[in-house]
């Protein structure tokens, strides 16, 4: 992307928030909506401050994002591991790419009660929960990325006596990568909400904790706080995981 189109890019985004913020002030000028229950941007912003200080907020973010990391990591190795076992064979690939893809439509958040009896309330049941939702899209999209490799450089490497190791290292990863990346940051949504959905419904620490604690005492000023730690710290992941993704697929061209 040229540096015109991405400066045009970022405009329009930052347009869009200011767009935003902006009806935001309109309406807490008009009191069109109760402010108990859409708080006014000046308490919100107050709010935020009073969060960001706070020593306690460290723990919360610490806490999520360690069953965030956990979940999100052991869905890595699994997701990539079955994807490419299911990629070695046509037949496994004809048989197991559409189980995966119709589990990956089921909504998982349904599994949670399960999770919650066999883990508890703790951490585990969040990271199992985080983990499901990663999986699916990481092994579907490493499928995907396997199999698109080019056979004529396969085969290649093959008269050349590339052992089973080498064929994946120098032929497999190096083809197959910018979409396993992809997986990767499309894992990542899913991952990080059903991690704080797990820490909503069932948890007495994380950010999701809070936001459901501050929204149960009609705190929605502290709530929407929260919320919008919660969108930057997602934000950053996800624009990481995009720049990763550009200069990697640089490097490979």
């Amino acid at each position: 992307m040229a540096k015109s189109d991405r400066l045009r890019t970022r405009l329009v985004q930052a347009g869009f928030f200011v767009t935003l913020l902006a009806a935001w002030s309109i309406e807490s000028a008009l009191r069109l909506i109760n402010p108990i229950l859409f708080p006014r941007i000046e308490n919100v912003a107050t709010q935020f401050v009073n969060v960001m200080t706070s020593p306690a907020t460290l723990g919360d973010v610490w806490t999520t994002m360690s069953t965030f990391g956990a979940a999100y990591g052991i869905a890595i190795i699994a997701g990539i591991s079955v994807g490419y076992v299911v990629s070695t064979s046509r037949l496994f690939t004809k048989t197991y790419e559409p189980v995966l893809a119709a589990f990956y439509t089921v909504p998982l958040l349904i599994f949670f009660p399960t999770f919650i009896l066999f883990f508890g309330t703790g951490v585990k049941s969040k990271i199992a929960l985080g983990c499901l939702a990663a999986f699916f899209p990481i092994a579907l999209n490493t499928i995907a990325g396997f199999t698109s490799v080019d056979r004529n450089l396969r085969t290649a490497a093959i008269s050349f006596g590339a052992s089973r190791i080498q064929m994946l290292r120098r032929v497999l990863l190096p083809g197959a990568f910018p979409i396993i990346l992809t997986g990767l940051r499309i894992a990542f949504i899913p991952c990080f909400a059903s991690v704080l959905a797990g820490e909503i419904i069932a948890s007495d620490s994380g950010l999701g904790h809070e936001i459901s604690q501050n929204a149960q005492m009609m705190e929605t000023a502290r709530m929407f706080a929260y919320v919008f730690l919660v969108i930057i710290i997602a934000a950053l992941f996800n624009l990481g995981l995009s720049t990763w993704e550009t200069r990697r697929g640089r490097t490979l061209v």
